[in-house]
């Protein structure tokens, strides 16, 4: 790869960029797993991965990681081919699933900003609590389950609300990236073995739901 990395910037004529870029911006994919193109610590980084698309492909390949982007909400990702040793708890995998769910009827609904949908953290809590039968979840557990989803680059976290001691919540349109192709069904099987009724968010127009096997992949 070091050869491949010369032959690239060779290749360039771009006299301004050197192996320690290249390197920054791997170890940042790495890190994040998803770069975004307006976030301003993510961009110079978004920006030669977009422009050396073919090299990043290949080195990520070598960890048998697929690079996925889309210029169209503008964002840069890694998807691992293989399920990795890193595995979520029941709380925090649940609130991915369920909120794959909101950003669903909210885009259908047209009510996304730029791909990014902004439910209400109640709503999420309720649909959690409807589904497994089980007490709202302390706060710190709530905090700690959504910090760990965020740290995939999947949502973004923002003030406390007023109305609650909740933050703010905007769902990214790439969980669609993260999640299997049959969440919801993953989400009906949990109802059903926990002797509870589906929650109308979950079972609303499920059945109209369609994404690509290729496209969607559980991966936190």
């Amino acid at each position: 790869m070091l050869s491949d990395l010369t032959k690239t910037i060779t290749r360039s004529g771009e006299g301004n960029i050197g192996p320690e870029d290249f390197r920054q911006a791997a170890r940042a994919l790495r890190k994040r797993q998803f770069l975004w193109a307006d976030r301003p610590h993510d961009r110079k980084h978004y920006e030669l991965i977009r422009r050396f698309e073919e090299y990043f492909s290949n080195l990520f390949d070598a960890f048998d990681d697929e690079l996925i982007k889309d210029h169209l909400f503008g964002y840069i990702g890694i998807i691992p081919r293989s399920p990795g040793d890193s595995v979520m708890g029941v709380l925090p995998t649940l609130m991915l699933l369920i909120m794959a769910r909101l950003h669903d009827l909210e885009s259908r609904r047209a009510c996304t900003v730029n791909g990014r949908a902004s439910p209400s953290p109640e709503l999420l809590v309720d649909t959690y609590v409807e589904l497994t039968g089980k007490p709202k979840p302390k706060l710190s557990d709530l905090n700690q389950a959504l910090d760990a989803i965020r740290r995939h680059n999947v949502i973004e976290l923002g003030e406390k609300q007023e109305s609650s001691d909740m933050r703010a919540i905007t769902i990214l349109p790439n969980i669609h990236k993260v999640v299997n192709s049959q969440y919801l069904q993953t989400l009906e099987l949990f109802a059903l073995e926990s002797g509870q009724p589906l929650p109308v968010v979950i079972a609303s127009q499920s059945s109209d739901i369609t994404f690509s096997d290729t496209d969607q992949r559980i991966i936190l």
